[in-house]
């Protein structure tokens, strides 16, 4: 534990000045500035004391957070944004709810910091850890209609790619059980929330995640819906005949309220003939 630096100003004012200086007996200028000089110094070793202290600590801490394994600071990290998420939901339209949002905030942004202190072998498994929670709650939030949920998970993911990157890995459909790329997946539900949000700032960011191959009859299906209405009757069509020859069934097309401007037309009918 540190002691106090206790300062006897009379001790000092003898001591080490009038005794081993007598001319400091005759100025009280000198007297009073020499007891300045000597205070300053004893102040910036307390400071220095203080700084060291500080500096030890820091060390300390960062080798207590190495120590852990990064399979348990992505566990950590998973349960904490997964408690503050679900605790902001409950507190939505309390008092509570931006302390909530705000908790929320701090422990999803966390991933930053355990990005960058990560090895270089953890680094990917944490960019895939990231998108694979990311995902996860933001289809949840579309498919309970929390747009604004959505909305801001988005933005947070947006910001944190910037720094980790965007990772890999595959996700199983709610309704299917089937397997899809993950990014993929997430495309085709950034297009589903772009039109129901009417939200299209984060469509560039969008086009980052669509693979040369598409995979997903989903996603395609969805690039379909967004050029019908638009009104982009040759990108539509493309986007079409890939969901197709990817097995979506035809009555999709058929029924599809986004589909209504083109209902008629006879291209979009050959194809779903």
């Amino acid at each position: 534990m540190k002691r106090p630096i206790i300062v006897n100003f009379d001790s000092f004012r003898y001591h080490l000045l009038e005794e081993n200086f007598p001319f400091f007996r005759r100025s009280f200028i000198l007297r009073w500035l020499g007891l300045f000089s000597i205070l300053l110094l004893v102040f910036n070793l307390s400071i220095l004391a203080e700084e060291n202290d500080n500096f030890e600590s820091e060390n300390n801490s960062l080798e207590n957070n190495q120590e852990i394994s990064h399979e348990d600071l992505l566990s950590d990290w998973w349960l904490k944004s997964d408690r503050t998420w679900k605790a902001w939901i409950e507190n939505e339209n309390t008092a509570e709810e931006g302390e909530a949002k705000e908790e929320f905030n701090t422990a999803y942004s966390m991933s930053l910091d355990f990005y960058r202190n990560g090895s270089d072998g953890s680094k990917s498994e944490w960019r895939d850890e990231v998108l694979d929670w990311t995902v996860n709650h933001f289809n949840q939030s579309l498919g309970t209609r929390k747009m604004g949920h959505a909305a801001y998970i988005l933005k947070l993911f947006y910001d944190v790619s910037r720094v980790i990157g965007i990772g890999n890995g595959t996700i199983k459909g709610i309704d299917s059980q089937n397997e899809y790329d993950i990014r993929e997946y997430f495309a085709g539900d950034l297009i589903v929330y772009m039109q129901k949000a009417n939200d299209f700032q984060y469509e560039t960011f969008m086009k980052t995640l669509i693979p040369s191959k598409i995979t997903d009859s989903r996603l395609v299906f969805n690039l379909a819906c967004l050029n019908s209405n638009r009104g982009k009757k040759k990108e539509m069509l493309k986007y079409m005949k890939i969901a197709l020859a990817l097995g979506k069934p035809k009555s999709h097309f058929k029924g599809d309220p986004d589909f209504k401007k083109f209902w008629n037309d006879p291209d979009f009918l050959k194809l779903i003939r």
